[in-house]
């Protein structure tokens, strides 16, 4: 009995490492078939691929470019609201301050 456990047990262990290496292995493949083809693509100086490029390009600007306004706008509206709250704090501590004063009128 403990003889097929260690059996069964190395056949799992077997199991996962040669996964591991074949995910490895198409890990690798996928990668070089990756750059062939990113190095084909940039070869490829036709009139299309060219405005495809120049497309992209204005695209990625665009969105870095509203990313930049987003995020000041906010950064501006965080700071007014906590201006703010932070007048409307020292009004209310204010106020018992000066019902304190009226009573030792």
């Amino acid at each position: 009995m403990a003889l097929e456990m260690m059996t069964l047990v190395n056949a799992g262990i077997g199991i996962v490492r040669t996964g591991q290496a074949e995910v490895d292995k198409t890990k690798a493949s996928m990668t070089k078939r990756f750059e062939e083809l990113v190095a084909k693509g940039a070869s490829d100086s036709s009139e299309s691929s060219v405005r495809l490029r120049d497309l992209a390009t204005k695209i990625v600007d665009s969105v870095v470019q509203t990313n930049t306004t987003i995020e000041k706008n906010w950064t501006d509206i965080r700071s007014k609201f906590s201006e703010s709250f932070k007048r409307i704090g020292s009004k209310e501590e204010a106020i018992p301050q000066q019902k304190m004063e009226k009573k030792k009128a």
